[in-house]
């Protein structure tokens, strides 16, 4: 935990120096360009991730396959996203988006590796090298798009810094899990991957829906409007990891060890929606109190405009949280098609949305995509439950006890923002009077929260 605050740390400071550095204009561009260097990213990687934590084993007939692929993935992949650079000015109005764009597509192998690594360090559950090394990423982002904002580089201060701090994690995690690269290539029959297809084609349209939200918005308000969603979005990101860095990647691992033991599933399901959203609930109703100060706090005076934008999108720590623990639990009961039949009907339907939203404005645009992703969100519950077998019962008593923690927290927060005046004052107030109400709550309630905060606190003082 202590490294994961760091991280927050140094990234939120990020967030709060390079906002008084450049314009909204500036972010808009970025988001565009990292938002398809990222998709580009994964295609690399080949749907190789899930292949490594569901893998039995990893046996050498397997690493010739992964690097096979990958190594031809990301090259191909590397060359077509340069060649669309200069293509993607038609659809967003701004030249600096291919440069951005060309530069980053040069590291995209070694990302991929990367990802490979991550895998790897994920499998073994060595968390906490992990953690180590998105804290030197993160600082390495900072120092250097800060360093090239001073200099006046833009937008391409950004995009320099998401390449250096790409390249640093992926040498890292390469050197922490002694991934054998140099493992001779070969094809076999793929047979690992053709049983991670759907996985790798769900995934897909999550991120190629990720990627088209920035493209499309810039395309209809201009970037200006996709710096202020891809920022309100970044900052609840942050609080959202809080959740999601604690959780998933234990999550993952530990859900598929249960399958394979075939008894505590269900319980496993129940419990970890009781922690995600008595949690982020919580979180996204304090946020969406204290919107105004938070904003005014991290991104100073010129991002006035992002306050509603950023209430609508604190609805994101309500729904996306439900949606990532039901696709794990998905995943690790091998319901492969329904997950990709999700994926692709939410990005058919962020398309969509986005498309008709181009006749309004930048927040109905954020309304409507909020809209999709809690009908996912809801889908994949109904889904997940079923497969675990947990009843409808247990659910609505799990939601309806997150749901009145939340409103209490809710109420705290917005009372304490009417005693004292001051942006600082105002987020600490709020902060501590909905943290203290949460605690009363959860410990009155005899939530697993606290029952499980309870056992580790008495764990670390024996």
């Amino acid at each position: 935990m202590a490294q994961l605050g760091a991280t927050l740390v140094i990234e939120i400071a990020g967030i709060a120096i390079l906002a008084r550095l450049l314009s909204p204009a500036d972010f808009g561009v970025f988001a565009a360009v990292s938002a398809v260097y990222m998709f580009g990213q994964f295609l690399g990687q080949f749907g190789s991730h899930p292949l490594i934590i569901r893998a039995p084993t990893l046996s050498r007939e397997i690493i010739a396959e992964i690097n096979a692929l990958v190594g031809t993935a990301s090259v191909s992949i590397a060359i077509l996203l340069m060649l669309l650079a200069a293509g993607l000015k038609q659809i967003f109005p701004s030249p600096e988006v291919a440069n951005g764009l060309l530069w980053l597509a040069v590291t995209v192998p070694l990302a991929s590796f990367g990802g490979i690594g991550h895998a790897m360090l994920e499998r073994d559950f060595r968390f906490e090298t992990l953690f180590y090394i998105r804290l030197t990423a993160s600082i390495t982002f900072v120092v250097v798009a800060g360093s090239g904002a001073v200099a006046g580089l833009g937008p391409s201060a950004l995009c320099l810094g998401l390449g250096a701090s790409v390249v640093v994690h992926a040498v890292a995690v390469l050197s922490a899990s002694r991934w054998r690269v140099l493992v001779r290539p070969r094809f076999h029959q793929l047979a690992h991957f053709k049983a991670a297809r759907l996985i790798f084609g769900g995934t897909a349209c999550e991120h190629l829906g990720y990627a088209l939200q920035p493209l499309l918005i810039g395309h209809a308000f201009g970037p200006a409007a996709v710096g202020l969603y891809s920022r309100a979005a970044d900052i609840l990101r942050q609080a959202n990891r809080l959740v999601n860095d604690t959780i998933l990647p234990v999550l993952m691992p530990h859900a598929v060890e249960i399958e394979k033991r075939d008894q505590g599933f269900r319980e496993l399901v129940a419990e970890t929606l009781s922690h995600i959203t008595v949690l982020s609930w919580s979180g996204g109703a304090v946020l969406f109190a204290v919107a105004a100060p938070v904003t005014s706090l991290l991104l100073g005076g010129q991002w006035g405009e992002i306050v509603p934008l950023f209430q609508i999108l604190s609805a994101f720590l309500i729904v996306m949280p439900v949606t990532n623990v039901c696709r794990v639990f998905l995943l690790a009961r091998k319901r492969d098609a329904i997950f990709f039949k999700q994926a692709l009907a939410v990005l058919i339907a962020i398309t969509a949305a986005l498309v008709v939203a181009g006749a309004f404005d930048i927040y109905m645009a954020a309304r409507l995509v909020v809209l999709v992703y809690g009908f996912q969100a809801l889908v994949s519950l109904i889904a997940a439950c079923s497969v675990a077998g947990v009843s409808f019962k247990t659910v609505m008593g799990v939601f309806a006890t997150s749901a009145l923690v939340a409103a209490l927290a809710f109420v705290a927060a917005t009372l304490s923002l009417q005693w004292v005046s001051g942006d600082a004052a105002q987020f600490v107030l709020g902060a501590f009077a909905s943290a203290i109400i949460w605690m009363i709550c959860i410990i009155s309630l005899r939530h697993p929260t606290w029952m499980r905060l309870r056992e580790f606190l008495w764990d670390s003082r024996r």
